[in-house]
């Protein structure tokens, strides 16, 4: 889709009057094809329905690069969670990002997101939103995790 520019207007109720800025990006249609890191999922879901709760997540971050990668937390929403980036992503190499809700946000609905920067030489940015719903109790029993397979138990094999 190539390089994409917008000027929005944004007001205040502290300062002058409304400021115009600009703000370029790439967009990319196929997220698969970024670089220097490919992300998966590009969305973290933790959610809960009805009594299965889902408050950690994970991103898988694949080091397409030809360098080794150090990845930075540079923008998250305070207090909404505990992020474990990896320190370092070797080139070619693939490792995860976890992320926990903290407890005073687990009965919260949310859009939220985190921002990474890696160390390559154009400092590149990747955003990845964290969305939590809050389903009800009928979807929850519908949900997989309500219902776990049975284990199987073996047979009495002491005699009696």
């Amino acid at each position: 889709m190539g390089s994409v520019t917008k000027s929005p207007n944004i007001q205040t109720n502290e300062g002058p009057p409304a400021r115009n800025i600009t703000i370029k990006c790439d967009v990319v249609r196929a997220p698969d094809s970024t670089f220097p890191v490919v992300l998966q999922p590009y969305r973290i879901s933790v959610s809960r329905a009805g009594s299965v709760e889902i408050d950690e997540g994970k991103a898988s971050i694949n080091n397409v690069s030809d360098q080794d990668l150090q990845v930075k937390v540079i923008d998250e929403p305070p207090g909404y969670f505990k992020i474990e980036p990896p320190k370092v992503i070797k080139k070619g190499t693939r490792a995860d990002l976890k992320l926990k809700v903290n407890k005073q946000y687990l009965d919260e609905t949310f859009e939220k997101s985190i921002t990474l920067e890696f160390n390559d030489p154009a400092k590149s940015r990747f955003t990845i939103p964290v969305v939590r719903r809050l389903i009800g109790q009928q979807a929850a029993d519908n949900h997989p995790a309500a219902h776990p397979e049975p284990v199987p138990t073996k047979p009495d094999t002491v005699k009696k």
